[in-house]
């Protein structure tokens, strides 16, 4: 067994991996959210682009949260 002195640290590439995979996780209920609340306004166009962007920073917010 590897003493854990020497184990090799996390690459970074590893460190991006894990972190989108959490803010993919954190995107898809907050995506879903918001696409109820399209079919609520009927004016999907107008706000889709703002919404999803929302929907993005909320989800990056909380997986740096849950970090």
């Amino acid at each position: 067994m590897v003493a854990d002195s020497k184990r090799r640290k996390p690459s970074s590439v590893g460190q991006f991996l894990r972190a989108f995979d959490e803010v993919l996780s954190k995107l898809f209920p907050l995506t879903l959210i918001l696409l109820g609340l399209f079919l609520l306004l009927r004016q999907t166009r107008e706000y889709a682009t703002v919404f999803l962007l929302l929907a993005l920073v909320g989800a990056i917010i909380w997986a740096v949260a849950d970090s």
